[in-house]
């Protein structure tokens, strides 16, 4: 017995989003069509998935507000965008591991060398694509330029583990 199944198949492109119908035996059709094949386009396209990781050390001020600035990103009242979902994870260490734990990413992450303090953010969502943002300080910007959040114009002041706006060890 031969079933069809009616699919939604959608068209996106700069005129919005086309549904049209298709039957097909059970096989899924994704079919999307660009149109900045055919018009050159000066934006930058966001990608639908977006991972953001946070790692540093539990009693660093700094880190705890990067993860609370997660938390915001990941909320979906803050998520605008339907078609881009933001992924955020933490990994918290004890301020005596976080030296050999730095080490580890410094091999993971390209461009991370330098980079001793807590917290260290990084984006990718899957390894060997990992990109270096920095500390707290380089999250809050990039988090204001990509994501147009509102946020005060002051840096969370530094802890007592923290000296201007990183925590060092």
């Amino acid at each position: 017995m031969n079933h069809f199944v009616l699919r939604l198949l959608q068209f996106r492109n700069c005129l919005g989003t086309r549904k049209i119908y298709h039957h097909n035996n059970f096989q899924p059709y994704f079919l999307t069509l660009t149109m900045n094949y055919f018009f050159s386009s000066n934006t930058k396209s966001v990608p639908s998935n977006i991972c953001y990781h946070i790692e540093g050390f539990i009693n660093c001020s700094y880190f705890s507000a990067a993860v609370e600035l997660g938390y915001k990103l990941k909320d979906p009242s803050f998520n605008k965008n339907a078609d881009t979902r933001i992924q955020v994870s933490v990994d918290a260490h004890k301020k005596e591991t976080w030296s050999d734990k730095i080490k580890d990413l410094h091999s993971l992450i390209p461009k991370s060398k330098n980079h001793t303090s807590s917290p260290l953010i990084y984006e990718g969502c899957s390894p060997g694509k990992y990109e270096f943002i920095g500390g707290y300080s380089e999250f809050v910007k990039l988090v204001r330029a990509r994501h147009k959040l509102n946020m005060q114009n002051d840096i969370k002041e530094g802890g007592r583990e923290c000296v201007g706006d990183v925590c060092k060890i």
